[in-house]
């Protein structure tokens, strides 16, 4: 485990979900080991990227548009 990883059964992250999720967002946790039966089935963390992505679309936001209606292609009818 990392230096600051939790684990978890199945049981116990269905119940506190929320507040597991919570951890990590915050980043109480770097990791989160979802576990059954003593083997770890999924390993949750924060993505180092996701800032980065944030801003990205921050960034495009609003930079495309639709063209009016008037312009936009028709659909084909069958004959």
């Amino acid at each position: 485990m990392g230096a600051n990883a939790l684990s978890v059964d199945t049981a116990d992250f269905s119940a506190r979900s929320a507040e597991l999720l919570g951890q990590i967002r915050s980043r109480t946790i770097d990791q989160l080991l979802i576990t059954e039966h003593g083997r770890v089935v999924a390993v949750m963390t924060v993505p180092e990227q996701s800032d980065r992505t944030f801003n990205l679309h921050k960034i495009l936001r609003g930079t495309i548009t639709a063209p009016p209606a008037s312009i936009r292609p028709r659909r084909l009818t069958s004959l």
